[in-house]
């Protein structure tokens, strides 16, 4: 009977242990999503507005008529340098235009026009460049602008395509167009450290790796090491 009582007791404790235990995990489990809902809809939010501005002002200086009336004048351009170089004046236009829509957010960031013809106007704080229409249209997306292709295309930080800088940056691309044809583009650069500030975490107590999806391969990781070989 005592040997009955004691196995009885060690049955009872050893319930009630699992049954804490079990408790114990869940909390901690639901504690943990919990901060990670919380950490994911935050940054979301962050991200978000940093392509909703990207959006708005790509958007704004498309549909400018000051934009493509510039546009569809170095259309008509038959030169082999930049356009933009002997139309100072018009130039200065869409510099202006950009810089008053930009205001503060043009840090460490890129604004450029391309006509359809490999013309360009840049508006950044890298070294300026100095490059003619064939150099500048290898270098461009026009051709994923041509046809029926999608008005506007969002790139994952890569090395920048210009070479004026080492540190990567992403982008936002808009095709300008009227009813006819393909006037150019507008790209909205941005250094991939402004997703760094938003995605690396700086928690001692998880360690967390954020990954954002953009169709069918991954846009940014903030662990490279996770990345496929």
């Amino acid at each position: 009977m005592v040997v009955t009582n004691c196995l009885f007791l060690l049955f009872v404790v050893a319930i009630f242990t699992g049954i804490r235990y079990r408790t114990t995990i869940a909390a901690i489990r639901n504690a943990a999503e919990d901060v990670l809902v919380q950490y994911a809809n935050t940054n979301t939010s962050q991200f978000q507005l940093i392509f909703d501005d990207m959006s708005r002002l790509t958007l704004n200086l498309a549909v400018s008529d000051l934009t493509g009336d510039i546009l569809r004048s170095a259309n008509t351009y038959h030169g082999s340098n930049n356009y933009f170089e002997s139309a100072q004046a018009k130039r200065r236009q869409l510099m202006n235009m950009m810089q008053q829509m930009a205001g503060p957010n043009l840090v460490k960031s890129s604004i450029s026009i391309l006509s359809a013809k490999g013309d360009y106007v840049l508006l950044d704080v890298y070294p300026s460049l100095l490059l003619c229409r064939n150099e500048m249209q290898e270098l461009s997306r026009l051709d994923q602008f041509q046809g029926k292709t999608p008005y506007k295309l969002i790139s994952k930080s890569e090395a920048d395509s210009y070479g004026r800088t080492d540190t990567p940056m992403f982008s936002y691309a808009r095709k300008i167009s009227d009813e006819y044809r393909v006037l150019g583009y507008v790209e909205y650069q941005k250094p991939a450290s402004d997703l760094d500030d938003i995605f690396c975490s700086s928690s001692e107590t998880f360690q967390m790796v954020s990954l954002v999806a953009h169709g069918e391969e991954w846009f940014y990781l903030s662990d490279p090491q996770f990345s496929d070989p």
